[in-house]
């Protein structure tokens, strides 16, 4: 009924109300998550997603080999992460080859604490390392032109105008 209709209209036919048609996915999926073999992440992506207005986000887990999600919590904390790595036991985590992330610190911290070996395992997205990189470039290209200009040598000026 879901794939033939939107869920007003799915609750109209069945006799439903409201809650009780947005719960029939909800619980599909539950047994689906249910049925899914064990998890073991050899190559594991962490990400967040805005989901919303303002500072709303979820953490996303993803199969890096397979390409496919894996799973999604709300809100982008430590405890988010926690929850999910907790779900694995021991062995599906030692199995963790590789962990992809931003450089988030509750992210780094939750990993750090729940699977072994983390150190070796911590892969930094490209786009995040080059942000970092850029920021330190430029605070020491505002260093060095505040200290010229105290010298009396704007030279840095035109480097700005010129690039913008």
């Amino acid at each position: 009924m879901s794939r033939e209709t939107d869920t007003k209209g799915a609750s109209k036919i069945l006799r439903l109300s409201g809650d009780e048609a947005w719960n029939i996915p909800e619980r599909a999926v539950v047994r689906g998550i249910a049925r899914k073999p064990p998890l073991v992440l050899r190559l594991m992506g962490v990400d967040d997603k805005a989901t919303g207005h303002g500072q709303q986000y979820a953490t996303l887990i993803d199969n890096r080999e397979k390409g496919t999600g894996e799973w999604v919590g709300e809100e982008r904390k430590k405890e988010t992460l926690d929850l999910f790595i907790q779900s694995r036991n021991l062995e599906q985590r030692s199995a963790t080859e590789g962990v992809a992330l931003d450089i988030w610190d509750p992210y780094i911290e939750s990993i750090r604490e729940h699977v072994p070996g983390t150190m070796e395992k911590l892969v930094f997205d490209r786009f995040h390392i080059m942000k970092h990189a850029n920021g330190g470039v430029d605070m020491v290209r505002q260093s060095e032109n505040r200290a010229l200009w105290k010298e009396g040598y704007p030279t840095l000026l035109g480097v700005l105008t010129r690039s913008a």
